[in-house]
């Protein structure tokens, strides 16, 4: 069934991500159906082209989108399991099978639940909810049996998860090519969709059951939204910015690290109003600041605020108490509850680097600073002798015939070193 399953996703028309090589803004002025409002009238020959032009840039765009669906296709099969694949597939299934959320700890349950859909078409997969793992949520171990030991069909299963993410891998090369037409034109939508498509570290994430491509996928797919939003500021329209709020919450259902967008699009609205209220801004800024302000926040709230209902909807609009905000009452706690667990094991891991490091560069500083002291040797001596003994203790305990194995130290530096520091244990 999984194998069936998977044959059949595969034959998803390329031409789902079109939507996304549609832009009214690519289109010269008066070539936006203009031309044919009144009824009778012919277009004339530079709009024939015009449209002519649009058309075959639209099927260039679609061939290379094709390109790419094989390149994955044609070369997912040979790759093999990954360490964390099993993981995602198991917080996934298990998400969409039970509503639980115990084994989405590490991540949100957004984009392993679009990879583990595929597998709710075949019934003759097993969730091993009797497993001691899953009581204690153990995503680790509950992933392992899962896939290699309830189930006879691993390969099926993880191909399956696999080709939802090939679509999110077509789906950014579209809105790439999309964007950059916007920018840059027709030449530079082609440029920019032309290194999407043979970029081998996409290429390489576009066809694994991770977080990775939909975390990348997702956060082009919200940028874009708010530069939509921020470019139709002349007409006063919601939409947009609903829109951007819906895309900023699949964003962040994506990846906890995904968080970082949210300062990066509070200072990308900032600097837009800004702009706009500076008298430079030409017609459409005003001289005073604060001109305009209660709009900016209320643009703010639409965007954060809907995109905390997404969030909330992902979670099952689950209510209980946070955990990092002192047991208080508050929508979707497992979320919190997430962020504050990978904040808290960063912060230990940045500490015992930092302590590591810092253990290190005091030993490197206590033992330079001892054998600068020893006069006649250099640093190159010096060095040598780090390298060799490892330590100043090893190096004071070190007799004379020991010494002079170290390259570069000959008879009489060897008596220096054994007489330096047979001073310094002199009382």
């Amino acid at each position: 069934m999984t194998k069936n399953l998977s044959a059949n996703s595969l034959r998803a028309p390329v031409s789902g991500a079109a939507f996304a090589l549609e832009d009214r803004n690519a289109y010269p002025q008066g070539c936006q159906g203009k031309s044919n409002s009144r009824i009778g009238t012919k277009p004339g020959p530079s709009v024939q082209s015009s449209a002519r032009y649009q058309t075959q840039s639209r099927y260039i765009a679609l061939f290379f989108l094709l390109v790419l669906f094989c390149l994955l296709v044609f070369s997912v099969g040979e790759k093999s399991p990954t360490a964390d694949e099993q993981n995602h597939v198991a917080r996934g299934l298990a998400y969409l099978r039970t509503g639980d959320l115990r084994l989405s700890q590490e991540h949100p349950p957004g984009v392993n639940a679009w990879e583990a859909w595929p597998l709710l078409l075949d019934p003759g997969i097993r969730l091993p909810l009797d497993s001691p793992s899953w009581a204690n949520a153990e995503w680790y171990g509950f992933a392992d049996e899962l896939l290699w030991q309830a189930n006879d069909r691993p390969q099926a299963m993880i191909f399956a998860t696999r080709v939802p993410v090939m679509w999110l891998m077509v789906l950014l090369a579209a809105l790439v090519y999309r964007w950059g037409r916007a920018l840059g034109g027709s030449w530079g939508g082609f440029i920019a969709l032309v290194l999407t498509v043979f970029d081998p570290n996409l290429l390489a994430h576009g066809q694994l059951t991770t977080t990775d491509m939909g975390v990348t996928c997702l956060s082009l797919v919200a940028m874009w939204a708010l530069w939509r939003a921020l470019h139709t500021l002349r007409v006063e329209r919601w939409g947009p910015w609903i829109v951007a709020g819906l895309a900023f919450g699949a964003l962040q259902l994506s990846k906890f690290s995904a968080l970082v967008l949210g300062p990066v699009t509070l200072a990308i609205v900032l600097v837009e109003w800004a702009r706009r209220a500076h008298p430079s801004a030409g017609s459409g800024g005003t001289s005073s600041w604060a001109s305009g302000l209660g709009r900016w926040v209320l643009r703010l709230l639409v965007l954060y605020g809907v995109a905390g209902l997404v969030v909330w909807a992902g979670y099952g609009f689950t209510w209980g108490q946070i955990a990092p905000l002192s047991s208080l009452p508050g929508p979707a706690p497992a979320y919190w509850s997430g962020i504050a667990s990978i904040l808290q094991r960063n912060l230990n891991t940045i500490t015992v680097q930092l302590s590591r490091a810092h253990r290190r560069l005091r030993e490197k500083d206590s033992l330079r600073s001892i054998l600068d002291e020893i006069p006649g040797i250099g640093i190159t001596k010096r060095r040598s002798l780090l390298t060799h003994f490892g330590s100043a203790d090893a190096v004071a305990a070190a007799d004379s015939e020991e010494l002079m194995r170290v390259p570069g130290i000959g008879p009489r530096d060897a008596q220096r070193i054994t007489a330096f520091f047979l001073a310094r244990k002199r009382p």
